[in-house]
C-alpha cells in the first residue's frame, strides 16, 4: 500500500525511495536523476506567519510542482520544506532545472499575503556502480547540504563530497570536545595543548619595515596534526563557538603584541581577524578588547581589526564600528572585492584600511589576457579610490617578485604574502627581518 505525505498528498520519504528502487529495476539506476529541492526563506516565513499559514505554503508549492511537472515519474516530500523529483535521464535535465528556477519566481497569494520563495537544488545522477536507490537519494541530499554550506543555489553531487562531509563531521565533533576541555584556558588566553596563534608579517615596502603582524589561529589536533583555519573556522561559526575562539585570539594576540620588540625604530602592530558572528554580541567583543588592552598595557593604536567584507553592514554593525573606533583601534575590511559592499559605504563607515583579496593578485599573472586586464584595473582602481578618501591599502597574496613589482607599480606600499614570509610561530615572527634585496 503506497504511503503518502498527509499534508501534501505527495509520496512520503519511504515511498519515494521505494519508487526510485522500482525505477532502477525497470530501466537501470544509471538512467535516473534526482533533484532534491529546498524552499529558501521558509524558516523565517514560518516564524513570521505561523504554522497554519506555513502549511498552506507547503501545500501550494506541492500542488504547483505536481501541475508543472506532471510528466515527472515521482515527486515526493522528503521532510519539512524539502521536495524530491525523480527523472529518467531521457528528459533534458538542464531544461527541468530551468523550469524549477522559473517556478521559484512565481509569487503565491496566501492568506492575503504575496510570498515569493527561492529554491536551492541538490542534483544526483545515477551510475551503474550504485548499489541502490536509497544511496542515490542520499547523494542528492549531500549535494544540497554542500550547496547550503557554500551558499550556492545549485550543486551536483561528486564523490569527494562524501569524504569532505565525513572530514567535516570529524572536525566538528573533535572541535566540540576540544572546546569543552580547553574552554577555561581559551577564555584566559593561557598556553593550552591545542590552539595557538601564528603570525604573518605585513610589510611596508616604502619604509622597508614590518607594519603589522597578522594573527592567525591554528589548531594542533592531538591526532590529525596542524589543522588550518579554513577547515575549522566555518565549522566553529556554524556551531556558534566563535565567541570563545575569538576571545582567545584577542587575548593571546594582545599578550604577544606587548612583547613585540622595536624594529627599525618602529614597533609593529597586531592585526586580528574578527568573525562576523562576534558582532552579534558586540558588547562582549568590546569588553574583551578593553580588558585585553588594560591587562597587557599595549596601546589601542597598536591594534588593527580585520572584518570580512561580506559581513552585512547593518545599523548594529555601524554602531559597533563606531564604538571600536572610540576605543582607538584601527579598522580594516578584509578580502575586499569579493563581497557585496558598495564603495560609497567606505566613506560613511569608519574604516582605516582595505585589504585587496588575494584572488586579484593571482589573476595579475594569469595567462588569460581578459582576466589579467580585469585584475589590473580592479587593483589600480581600488588603490586610487582608497588614496582619494584617505584609506590605506594592504595587498595580500603576493607570492612572487613579479607580483610585487606589478602591485608596487600601481602604488601599493603595504604588502602581505608568501613572497616575504609564511605565517609562523610568535618567536620566529619577532626574529623576522626583511632582506633589503627583496623589497
Amino acid at each position: 500500500m503506497p504511503q503518502f505525505d498527509t499534508l501534501t498528498g505527495l509520496f512520503s520519504r519511504r515511498e519515494t525511495i521505494a519508487c526510485v528502487e522500482a525505477l532502477a529495476r525497470d530501466c537501470g539506476i544509471e538512467h535516473l536523476a534526482i533533484i532534491d529541492v529546498e524552499l529558501l526563506r521558509f524558516g523565517s516565513i514560518n516564524n513570521a506567519v505561523g504554522p497554519d499559514t506555513a502549511d498552506k505554503i507547503i501545500k501550494t508549492a506541492a500542488a504547483r510542482l505536481l501541475k508543472q511537472f506532471s510528466h515527472v515519474p515521482v515527486i515526493g516530500r522528503l521532510h519539512g520544506d524539502h521536495f524530491c523529483l525523480i527523472f529518467t535521464q531521457s528528459e533534458n535535465l538542464e531544461d527541468e532545472i530551468s523550469k524549477l528556477l522559473e517556478f521559484a519566481q512565481r509569487p503565491m497569494a496566501i492568506e492575503g499575503q504575496i510570498i515569493v520563495l527561492g529554491l536551492r537544488l541538490g542534483i544526483a545522477k545515477g551510475k551503474a556502480s550504485l548499489c541502490d536507490g536509497k544511496t542515490l537519494v542520499n547523494h542528492a541530499e549531500i549535494a544540497l547540504n554542500n550547496a547550503k554550506r557554500r551558499n550556492l543555489n545549485i550543486v551536483e553531487f561528486s564523490p569527494t563530497m562524501v569524504s569532505d562531509a565525513q572530514q567535516a563531521h570529524e572536525i566538528e565533533n573533535d572541535l566540540r570536545v576540544s572546546l569543552f576541555i580547553n574552554s577555561n584556558e581559551l577564555h584566559q588566553a593561557l598556553t593550552n595543548n591545542e590552539f595557538e596563534l601564528y603570525y604573518q608579517p605585513i610589510i611596508n615596502i616604502a619604509r622597508k619595515r614590518v607594519e603589522y603582524f597578522e594573527a592567525l589561529i591554528r589548531w594542533r589536533h592531538p591526532v590529525k596534526g596542524l589543522i588550518p583555519p579554513l577547515q575549522f573556522i566555518p565549522i566553529a561559526e556554524r556551531i556558534n563557538i566563535m565567541n570563545i575562539l575569538g576571545q582567545f585570539i584577542i587575548d593571546r594576540a594582545c599578550l604577544d603584541a606587548a612583547n613585540i620588540p622595536e624594529m627599525k625604530g618602529h614597533t609593529p602592530g597586531i592585526s586580528i581577524n574578527i568573525s562576523p558572528s562576534q558582532f552579534q554580541d558586540a558588547e562582549i567583543l568590546l569588553a574583551t578588547l578593553e580588558r585585553a588592552i588594560q591587562t597587557t598595557g599595549i596601546s589601542s593604536k597598536q591594534i588593527q581589526l580585520e572584518i570580512t567584507e561580506s559581513t552585512e553592514f547593518c545599523h548594529v554593525l555601524e554602531d559597533s564600528l563606531a564604538s571600536l573606533k572610540d576605543l582607538g583601534v584601527k579598522l580594516s575590511i578584509d578580502d575586499f572585492g569579493t563581497g557585496f559592499s558598495a564603495i560609497s559605504r567606505l566613506i560613511e563607515l569608519p574604516f582605516d584600511c582595505i585589504k585587496i583579496d588575494k584572488s586579484f593578485i593571482r589573476d595579475l599573472v594569469c595567462s588569460d589576457t581578459k582576466t589579467r586586464n580585469k585584475a589590473e584595473k580592479m587593483i589600480s582602481g581600488l588603490i586610487r579610490i582608497a588614496e582619494s578618501i584617505g584609506l590605506n591599502i594592504i595587498v595580500e597574496g603576493v607570492e612572487t617578485k613579479e607580483q610585487l613589482a606589478l602591485v608596487g607599480a600601481f602604488g601599493a606600499t603595504l604588502i602581505q604574502g608568501f613572497y616575504f614570509a609564511k605565517p609562523m610561530p610568535f618567536d620566529q615572527a619577532i626574529s623576522f627581518r626583511i632582506e633589503e634585496e627583496t623589497v
